[in-house]
């Protein structure tokens, strides 16, 4: 019988929908293995264990996710509008990653090495940011240290609001827009 042949971009897609359909507990590699109709040994040829696979997931989530910021700060919209844009797509793909986040930095503590620029995600979701609050009113006199210090305070925010409130969401945007934009 010949072996079926898939690729690791094939092992992280299916990993993300099934985390984003069942949750993070559902992401085995036996599940994995199931879905995709092969051997467990064929996921790890990719991954060597679970916290690599999730630590991988991590980083790519994240890069695509700054893909969509970036491109939501390049638009022509007015600043409240790609404002909202931002925060809901940081919120959609926060909540669509099922608490990858918090296993990564918490089980692994890899946070250091995955904030560094190595990867580029801290810059990625700062950058579109600032760009986006520079060009709002309230922001357009800050100096560089000034609006790096408003984004710190509005990713803290958005921090807060996964490990403490996760209630409205448009209340969220709204009260964000009001005091950041």
């Amino acid at each position: 019988m010949r072996k079926k042949v898939i690729s690791k971009e094939q092992v992280i897609d299916e990993a993300i929908k099934l985390i984003s359909s069942q949750g993070l507990e559902a992401c085995s590699m036996r599940a994995l293995a199931s879905n995709l109709s092969v051997a467990v040994g064929t996921i790890y040829n990719y991954f060597a264990s679970q916290d690599e696979l999730f630590k991988e997931l991590f980083v790519y989530s994240w890069q695509r996710t700054i893909e969509r910021l970036e491109e939501a700060a390049g638009t022509e919209h007015d600043d409240v509008e790609k404002f909202k844009t931002y925060s809901y797509i940081l919120l959609e793909e926060i909540e669509n990653r099922k608490g990858l986040g918090f296993f990564v930095f918490g089980r692994l503590g890899v946070g250091k090495v995955i904030a560094t620029s190595d990867y580029g995600l801290g810059k990625g979701l700062i950058e579109p940011l600032k760009k986006i609050l520079k060009g709002s009113k309230k922001n357009r006199n800050l100096d560089d240290n000034q609006l790096t210090m408003t984004v710190e305070w509005v990713l803290f925010a958005f921090n807060s609001y996964f490990v403490f409130e996760r209630k409205d969401p448009d209340a969220f945007v709204d009260l964000l827009v009001e005091r950041f934009i």
